[in-house]
């Protein structure tokens, strides 16, 4: 396979990182064309733990903080290869990923992107387990389906088309992969050419276990979501419908309906487990409606120098 894997990584554990790296490493054939570029920005020389991969992976320090759609960008400036796979330095292929790439992109010559599942790695961390849910909940569907929007931790996407619509929303501080349907909103035939894979998975590992960061992270997220609702397209804004005005209030248990039927309605290989931790998932739903709000208000005057607004962790 033709293949450029970008890796966009900051403070990744160095031990989480090889497994990353690890986990392409090991299914490259000899036949395969691969490149790999780990963008970090968190360090100016490579970890010397990471010398066994100077000959097999490109590193890039760009010597500054870059958040994920800009370091994202950065890599795929770099890429050679006809497609490029995107993948999170905090997670790992499964098994035979490249080989589904493989069949996927023969078989469908057309399409320009796909996006595969994600699974947790484990589950007895509930709490880590409900914040998986709230970030990954619309790429646990065991089934093959068009998508609201693409996830940029697991996408395999044609270089040429990336570079045609620009690349993620580099001045964006999160949620640049729902930003990026703002960029490719207008293009025709997109939904058909774009589809959710299962079997393209890739595992999130746990590193992140404990509740005091696990709480701090539904803040971030809820936050910067409510940051940038306006700048969405939109099918994905909250704050300009009627509802939000009057049920405001209620948003946190409208995010936790909302996770909860789309759930079941794409028939999530973790419908038990989410059961199971309900009251968790609902808690989380509940911070992070709470900082909605707040990056929604914050938002109005652009206060990204508010001294209380959460760090990109």
């Amino acid at each position: 396979m033709n293949l450029s894997v970008v890796i966009p990584s900051f403070q990744t554990p160095t031990y989480i990182l090889s497994r990353c790296i690890d986990s392409v490493l090991n299914q490259i054939q000899s036949e395969d064309i691969v490149e790999i570029i780990v963008v970090d920005s968190s360090s100016k020389n490579l970890d010397s733990e990471l010398l066994k991969y100077k000959d097999r992976v490109k590193f890039s320090f760009p010597n500054r903080r870059m958040f994920a759609g800009e370091a994202r960008n950065l890599g795929a400036s770099q890429a050679t290869n006809q497609w490029i796979a995107f993948l999170d330095s905090d997670c790992i292929w499964n098994a035979d990923w490249m080989k589904t790439a493989q069949i996927l992109t023969k078989k469908y010559p057309n399409w320009i992107a796909f996006n595969g599942g994600v699974h947790f790695e484990d589950l007895k961390f509930s709490w880590a387990f409900a914040l998986h849910l709230m970030e990954f909940h619309e790429f646990l569907s065991s089934q093959n389906q068009s998508l609201r929007f693409l996830h940029s931790g697991n996408l395999l996407i044609r270089r040429s088309f990336f570079k045609q619509v620009g690349g993620f929303r580099s001045d964006w501080l999160a949620c640049e992969d729902i930003g990026f349907l703002k960029t490719i909103e207008d293009l025709p035939n997109l939904r058909s050419e774009i589809r959710y894979i299962p079997e393209l998975s890739i595992t999130h590992t746990a590193h992140l276990i404990k509740k005091e960061n696990i709480l701090e992270k539904a803040r971030f997220m809820g936050y910067w979501r409510g940051f940038y609702d306006g700048d969405l397209p939109k099918e994905f804004k909250i704050t300009p419908k009627k509802r939000f005005k009057i049920f405001g209030k209620f948003l946190g248990l409208a995010f936790f309906s909302a996770i909860l039927s789309r759930s079941i309605k794409l028939k999530s290989f973790y419908l038990k487990e989410i059961l199971f931790n309900f009251f968790k998932i609902f808690q989380l739903n509940l911070i992070w409606a709470k900082e909605f709000k707040r990056g929604f208000r914050d938002s109005k005057n652009r206060a990204l120098n508010a001294p209380n607004h959460p760090d990109i962790s």
